[in-house]
């Protein structure tokens, strides 16, 4: 990476292992402008172990994801991660990862680790944006269905669901108050969700997936619900939130937090 294109991020964000050997190969170091920045720059460590850090750098504490969720909702550049390990599967989890950059070596090294081995990238999707329908959609519910003002406006952090709320913001005449990410609302179970969608046929509502999972609504409903009540005590006194993520973890969450199914907007 250039000095230039180091320019673009305002801090390194790595696990235990990285920050470690990063360290001790750049950490005593000083002379350039490359060097220079790197050692200026605050790195994010996710570690179960340290318990204390140097080269400007800082734990991320016992919920990383949700440490990276706040750095990512503050204004700046961007972060940066390098290399792959354990932490990866936290971060595709929770939808916090925008965008992978590779560095192809045209070199074969035998044994070691391979790319993603311990990573699940079954949450990757190619194109994770609303199609010219859910545009649509989403500018009806602006237009029709919206009560503002909001005092916060909260995505699961799913692409999706954050480009429907740039939509809903602007229809509110909302645009400068910040959309903040609650990956708690983003279910970590989406596989046994979708198994229960398919066996309740097409457009079937959390009653009926409730009826072919019981424990899988029961459970999930407490854990979103959870997370959504964080949100609402975090409201100043008379605010109100509007929270775009995806059906039906989200009515799962409306249940666990007042005790009975709410439909969405849209």
């Amino acid at each position: 990476m250039s000095l230039e294109q180091l320019g673009n991020y305002d801090a390194f964000v790595t696990g235990r292992v990285t920050y470690e050997k990063s360290y001790a190969n750049w950490g005593h170091t000083a002379g350039g402008p490359y060097i220079d920045l790197i050692n200026a720059m605050p790195k994010y460590v996710a570690s179960r172990s340290l318990t204390q850090t140097a080269w400007n750098a800082t734990l991320l504490g016992p919920d990383p994801s949700s440490a990276i969720a706040r750095l990512k909702d503050q204004p700046g550049k961007d972060l940066i991660k390098y290399g792959t390990s354990r932490f990866d599967n936290a971060l595709l989890r929770d939808h916090l990862i925008d965008e992978f950059g590779f560095w192809i070596m045209p070199v074969v090294a035998g044994a070691g680790q391979r790319l993603f081995e311990d990573v699940d990238t079954s949450g990757l999707h190619d194109g994770d944006r609303l199609t010219p329908q859910g545009v649509a959609d989403a500018e009806m519910i602006g237009r029709d269905r919206l009560h503002p003002p909001y005092a916060v406006f909260v995505s699961t952090g799913a692409a999706r669901a954050t480009q429907m709320l740039e939509i809903l913001r602007q229809a509110a005449g909302l645009d400068d108050t910040p959309i903040t990410a609650a990956p708690g609302l983003r279910s970590s179970a989406e596989d046994r969700w979708s198994e229960a969608a398919r066996a309740a046929g097409k457009g079937a509502d959390l009653d009926a997936m409730r009826a072919i999972d019981p424990d899988l609504v029961e459970q999930e409903s407490v854990l979103l619900g959870s997370a959504l009540r964080q949100v609402v005590q975090g409201l100043p006194e008379g605010g109100r939130a509007l929270v775009v993520g995806h059906s039906p973890t989200n009515e799962a969450a409306v249940l666990g937090l007042v005790g009975r199914v709410v439909p969405p907007l849209g």
